[in-house]
């Protein structure tokens, strides 16, 4: 058919394909949209090079739909079966990354709830967009492990642990399972993200830190969320920041931030 042809010609050119679509990876004045189609043609191809190139190339990724466009395919290439050699070293760096970042976002999470005192949560915008990328964080990190480890038995476990109705019984078996399956310095990492009573324990980052973080992150829906925060908490310490962001280089984060800087005006904080 049509597909195998194309596949034979992307392998016949594979070489220059390769340096042209990495290339279009790296470039941080590339669209979105370009980056995506660049993570289409190296999933289609699948070959070991392609598998290389998407590796090496999440770390550079800031944005972190696409991290997951990256991961996603990955995880069709090594479902499709075939020799390719997924470097775990760069996995495992990856995942304490994806780690780091989803306590970010679980904590600011905990913090807005907790300052904000929302009463219906599902009508609050911002909660359900942190939900959401909390949740997305969740998933990057278990796909991640789906590389390296028995991709159907990690499945299993992260059902059993983002489901939330599932009774306690069966997520600790999922944790346990997840303890007899990963290396113990991975297990060591993710336990504490994943037992709400060890979640209480660990050290969390302040607010301050936090919005710093989401501010610098150049994921732009991390920067929309960090600006509304700044907006709804009035954390008047970062009215500088909205004003900087009414410059970024991306349009919706403009916007946001033009909207943000009207509405504190509007309520009269100075």
């Amino acid at each position: 058919g049509p597909d195998r042809n194309l596949i034979a010609v992307l392998r016949e050119k594979e070489d220059e394909i390769l340096l042209k679509v990495s290339e279009c990876l790296h470039d941080s004045h590339e669209d979105i949209i370009a980056k995506r189609k660049a993570i289409l043609v190296l999933t289609t191809l699948g070959s070991q090079g392609t598998v290389d190139i998407l590796l090496n190339s999440i770390a550079a990724i800031q944005d972190r739909s696409l991290r997951y466009n990256v991961i996603r395919g990955l995880n069709q290439i090594r479902a499709k079966g075939g020799r390719h050699q997924f470097n775990q070293w760069i996995i495992k760096k990856e995942i304490m990354n994806e780690v780091k970042g989803y306590q970010t976002i679980k904590t600011a999470l905990e913090e807005y709830k907790r300052r904000k005192n929302v009463g219906r949560p599902e009508d609050d915008y911002l909660l359900v967009t942190l939900k959401a990328i909390e949740e997305e964080s969740l998933e990057r990190v278990f796909r991640l492990l789906a590389l390296i480890y028995e991709s159907d038995v990690i499945h299993v476990i992260s059902d059993h642990l983002t489901e939330i109705e599932i009774d306690k019984h069966l997520k600790a078996n999922a944790v346990e399972l997840l303890q007899n399956v990963v290396d113990p310095e991975l297990y060591h990492l993710l336990y504490p993200i994943l037992d709400e009573a060890q979640w209480d324990e660990i050290a969390k980052k302040k607010l301050d830190e936090i919005i710093e973080e989401l501010l610098e992150s150049q994921d732009r829906w991390l920067i929309v969320c960090a600006l509304f925060m700044i907006v709804e908490l009035r954390l008047v310490k970062f009215y500088p920041s909205l004003e900087d962001a009414t410059h970024y280089r991306t349009s919706i984060i403009r916007e946001i931030a033009e909207i943000a800087v009207m509405k504190i005006k509007s309520k009269g904080f100075k």
